[in-house]
């Protein structure tokens, strides 16, 4: 056992058989038990174990913490992601957004184009790229569409969409000038052109030069340096490229939003999300027997409850106008396929129709915008309602050009001023007008969503309003066996009154295929009737308790 140290004299024999030489305080060892070769063999092994076992827990905790270490920096291995470059684009925020970097473990990688991001994914320079898709504001983005088409049609894709990012867009003019005045040249990607009119317009039609991205529009303009050279580009941008700001914000809508796709191998763990998402591509290739089979397999997809994604949320929508309901099956189009748009339709209608019993003021409810074909009047209607609308980041804004629907009378009417204005004479459309859209198309930008209507069992003869009037729909509740639809997205790409001429030709090439067959050629969705029918009823009883709650209030609640 272990004892307290002892003091003592020189010269005394210690108990362990050495002499001490001096005088000081040591310790000594005082062995209690008697002398055993047995038992020091067993203490002798039972140390040995005991340090064996430690040593190799030592040893396991080592490699533990080792393979640990190892995993996290693994864990922390740099994925390569790929975007519109250079630094400080909108394709950088998003990247950033969607593939957070607080660890480091994420390399941000610039590529110059939207198609060397496609390439880069499929040749494996990068794990994930990330693209422009669609913009609130002007719609699809037409390289990336493209980019799709060739890559994925084609079978040589070793890629997938995985996921989907959305960017507020928030622009600023910058450069070098100390106000607006005196810029004669404006570099921007040419989305941004339909983003920033208004802008545009108060520099007084300057040059517009088309960039990669809006990053190197800044790029471009640190570069030359001039007093009348400026960029539509994100706030990160000059702030990246050390470039004066203007004016910000310069955007003509607050609520201007474009959607990313994410493009990977495999799932990223923020794209779990979008697990009830997909995306389908439909190619046609020439086949003339493919319209209907595209429209058969978007019929299949409607039949069991999956929407179509694809229509913009913010978007000018015109149709031909075949009777006073035509806008109910336009709403379920939107109701179903467009998220919560059903809400937020915008129509523009004839002032007359506001006169109609009960249902009339549930259309003023539902803020229909009512024209009296008085232009100056009908033209602060609609820039006040924009006005309204442009607060909203999703909202279709329906226009019937025709501005009446379609009858024997109505069509009459078109054929004489249609021979007194040296216009074509068609009988499955009236001649549309433009001036409500022209304004449109100011406001919104020049992406429109077009609708051709089509009733199953209606004819050049027998025309829909005459067997679904307001009467046998309103009252008797006969609904129309079968409304197609047939939806195509355009972009107004010349003055309004020519592009809508050669499209209502198409619109009349369209009708007279539908009479005579029943069907369009090209892709259409069919309202299913009983859904159609539970629609109809649920919202002209909304129309109807909507109107009769205005009654109320009008004249009982504030008499």
């Amino acid at each position: 056992m272990w004892s307290p140290p002892t003091r003592c004299d020189s010269n005394v024999e210690t108990d362990g058989g050495e002499v001490g030489t001096g005088r000081g305080w040591y310790l000594y060892l005082v062995s209690t038990v008697p002398h055993n070769p047995a038992i020091t063999i067993a203490i002798t092994i039972t140390i040995a174990i005991t340090i064996t076992i430690t040593i190799t827990i030592t040893i396991t905790i080592t490699i533990t913490i080792t393979i640990t270490i190892t995993i996290a920096i693994a864990n922390v291995v740099c994925i390569a992601l790929g975007y519109l470059g250079p630094a400080g684009t909108y394709s950088y925020q998003a990247a950033v957004q969607h593939f957070p970097n607080a660890n480091g473990e994420v390399e941000y990688l610039p590529q110059k184009s939207i198609g060397a991001c496609f390439q880069s994914m499929n040749d494996g320079s990068v794990d994930y790229a990330i693209v422009p898709f669609e913009n609130s504001t002007n719609g699809q983005v037409i390289f990336t569409f493209d980019l799709i088409v060739d890559w994925f049609v084609g079978g040589k894709a070793n890629f997938q969409v995985v996921g989907e990012e959305y960017v507020a867009i928030h622009h600023a003019l910058v450069g070098y000038a100390a106000s607006i005045n005196g810029i004669k040249e404006v570099h921007s990607h040419p989305q941004v052109w339909g983003q920033c009119r208004n802008i545009l317009a108060k520099l007084e039609s300057p040059i517009q030069v088309d960039e990669s991205s809006t990053a190197a529009a800044v790029l471009a303009v640190s570069k030359l340096r001039s007093l009348s050279v400026a960029a539509l580009a994100p706030l990160s941008a000059a702030h990246v490229h050390n470039v004066p700001i203007i004016q910000s914000p310069v955007e003509d809508d607050p609520s201007n939003t474009t959607r990313f796709l994410v493009l990977g191998r495999q799932h990223y763990s923020a794209d779990r999300k979008i697990a009830d998402k997909g995306m389908l591509l439909l190619a046609p290739h020439g086949d003339p027997s493919a319209p209907a089979g595209v429209a058969r397999a978007m019929a299949e997809l409607a039949a069991r409850g999956v929407g179509v994604a694809g229509l913009p949320r913010r978007a000018i929508v015109i149709a031909n106008h075949q009777m006073y309901t035509d806008w109910l099956y336009i709403w379920y189009l939107a109701y179903r396929n467009v998220g919560d748009m059903g809400a937020h339709i915008y129509i523009i209608m004839k002032e007359s129709l506001k006169k109609l019993p009960i249902l009339g003021y549930g259309m003023i409810n539902y803020s229909f915008v009512f024209l009296a074909r008085n232009w100056r009047r009908d033209a602060e209607k609609m820039a006040c309602q924009f006005n309204e609308t442009s607060k909203r980041d999703s909202f279709w804004m329906l226009i019937f050009p025709e501005g009446t629907n379609m009858s024997h009378n109505n069509r009459e009417k078109s054929h004489q001023w249609a021979r007194k204005t040296n216009k074509p004479i068609w009988n499955g459309v009236l001649l549309p007008r433009v001036k409500g859209l022209q304004l449109a198309v100011k406001e919104m930008g020049n992406q429109v969503i077009t609708l051709t209507m089509g009733y199953k069992g209606c004819s050049l003869d027998r025309m829909a309003q005459d067997v679904f009037n307001v009467v046998q729909l309103y009252i008797w509740g006969n609904q129309p066996p079968l409304v197609s639809i047939l939806i195509d997205v355009q972009t107004i790409d010349r003055e309004v009154e020519p592009w809508i001429e050669s499209h209502w030709q198409e619109k009349e090439n369209e009708m007279l295929h539908y009479y005579s067959n029943g069907d369009f050629d090209g892709v259409y969705v069919d309202v299913p009737l009983v859904v159609g029918d539970k629609l109809v009823h649920i919202l002209l009883l909304g129309a109807l308790l909507s109107s009769l709650f205005a009654i109320y209030y009008k004249y009982l609640v504030n008499v």
